[in-house]
């Protein structure tokens, strides 16, 4: 028997099958952390039990094979939650009554969000925003829709934010810029479209870049990358180049990327010069990007570090 008095109660990887739905001998009053993730459940609806804890900081339940709907949480439970995990699951249907509950606590602690690689979907409900602890929020690999509103901006604190393949359309507010603490963005694979806002240019601690797969269009300038000084990795597409990047002949990337791909987009018909500034590089894609040129011989020094190379 399991004592009412457990603070952290951890079977993580413990090859479980099954779990009760209820706990008629059980009162988690005091349990902080329950961390389920990586097991093999068969076919098991989220019980409700896990969410109605009312001091629970920490729920982990990733790679569980957890199917249903998200059950519903009671008014003032889940408030001192701080970190949800439910990726990597079957889980379906839309959020919009967990993150209302979440938004109504007195103060939300809710600082990570990953519901990754699910079926769930749905518009993004306004309350999401309204969680300003965040700093991780991982939606990757599900059907969620409509447009990315723009109190987007709001969330200073976000570090991460990764929506790619999903159903989201319209353009990519303004206000990512406001995101100056953002080292991830991830919006590729869904249906956006507009141009691409300069204020991405102020997001000095980005490290990763993903806008691939989208219908973006207008121009890409210096000012897109003016302070990027860490980025790492850049991936970008468009349809029928309808991207064209201008940028000086003289530009000097203010960073050093390992990885670069470029597909779909006016680059050309120049070789990019810029390149030849890049010492890390150890992939490049450059694919239907309009470029017409001779691959010049500063380009050949780069081959050694290459393990990808795509010039089509």
């Amino acid at each position: 028997m399991l004592p009412n008095s457990l603070l952290e109660l951890d079977f993580s990887s413990c090859q479980l099958y099954d779990l009760p739905q209820t706990l008629p001998f059980l009162n988690f009053t005091l349990l902080q952390k329950l961390d389920l993730s990586h097991n093999k459940l068969i076919n098991s609806p989220l019980p409700n039990w896990m969410f109605n804890i009312t001091d629970l900081v920490e729920l982990r339940l990733g790679s569980c094979n957890f199917t249903g709907l998200i059950p519903t949480v009671s008014k003032g439970n889940l408030c001192n939650l701080q970190d949800l995990d439910l990726s990597e699951n079957s889980v379906e249907g839309e959020i919009q009554e967990l993150v209302n509950t979440l938004s109504r606590c007195s103060s939300s602690r809710l600082v990570t969000l990953d519901l990754s690689s699910n079926n769930l979907g749905g518009n993004l409900p306004d309350s999401l925003w309204s969680l300003r602890n965040l700093t991780s929020l991982v939606l990757t690999s599900n059907k969620f829709t409509g447009k990315l509103s723009h109190l987007l901006g709001s969330l200073a604190h976000l570090q991460e934010l990764e929506l790619s393949q999903n159903l989201f359309s319209g353009p990519l507010p303004k206000s990512v810029g406001n995101l100056s603490l953002l080292q991830t963005l991830d919006i590729s694979f869904n249906m956006l479209s507009g141009t691409i806002p300069e204020g991405i240019g102020q997001l000095s601690r980005l490290t990763s870049l993903g806008l691939y797969g989208n219908f973006f269009e207008g121009d890409i300038t210096e000012l897109h990358f003016q302070n990027l000084a860490r980025l790492d990795d850049l991936s970008i597409t468009s349809t029928n180049k309808s991207l064209v990047f201008r940028l000086r002949d003289d530009w000097i990337p203010p960073f050093q990327l390992a990885h670069i791909a470029i597909t779909g987009c006016l680059l050309g018909p120049a070789f990019p010069s810029w390149l030849r500034t890049q010492n890390r590089l150890s992939e490049i894609i450059l694919s239907n990007d309009g470029i017409s040129d001779a691959i010049p011989e500063w380009f050949w020094r780069l081959i050694p570090m290459i393990w990808w190379l795509d010039l089509s």
